[in-house]
């Protein structure tokens, strides 16, 4: 079973997704209105090679010149590309635990989990560095050293880290509070 409900922020060209996979797993989604898909497929990449490749071994110095130029720049665009974040998410798992995803426009994916039981709250914090200040949602979990936060690199704005926040507090922690309470009595 798969519902989504979405918001967009046009300012910063995110959109969020609530992702029902069952009735005891939710996905809140963040990922970019902008689709680098395309740019990625192997015949793209390929052929881009092969020309430069190709021009490179052409008699003229200009060709090899601009072949070796094409090769250059595909060889950064694709690194720069490859580190790219194209969506962020956070899972719950109701009595499981939660996972925290990003994925790459080249299709890795980076995944943490964090124990149900070790999830002690969840806050949304002020962060701020050299130009900006920005909001951010992150757990805190028991026996650890540092928060694991949630969008770290997208970093969406209060809006909808306050939506997010409210849904997954009312799962983990309020739901925590419910399992406590209903075994002291």
């Amino acid at each position: 079973m798969k519902f989504e409900a979405s918001i967009r922020d046009s300012v910063s060209e995110l959109k969020l997704l609530r992702i029902v996979h069952g009735p005891r797993a939710i996905e809140f989604k963040v990922q970019r209105n902008t689709n680098y898909g395309a740019l990625f497929r192997p015949k793209v990449i390929l052929s881009s090679f092969i020309l430069s490749l190709a021009l490179m071994m052409s008699g003229s110095d200009y060709w090899r010149v601009v072949g070796g130029t094409l090769l250059v720049l595909c060889t950064i665009w694709f690194c720069i590309r490859s580190f790219t974040v194209q969506s962020e998410s956070v899972v719950v798992m109701e009595h499981i635990g939660v996972q925290l995803r990003s994925t790459f426009v080249s299709g890795t994916i980076q995944q943490e989990f964090i124990d149900w039981a070790s999830i002690e709250s969840l806050i949304i914090n002020e962060g701020l560095n050299t130009v900006e200040v920005f909001f951010y949602l992150a757990f805190i979990v028991a026996n650890a050293e540092s928060l694991f936060v949630a969008f770290p690199i997208l970093r969406p704005r209060l809006k909808i880290l306050q939506q997010v926040y409210n849904e997954v507090y009312e799962l983990v922690i309020d739901n925590d509070d419910d399992a406590e309470n209903i075994s002291s009595e």
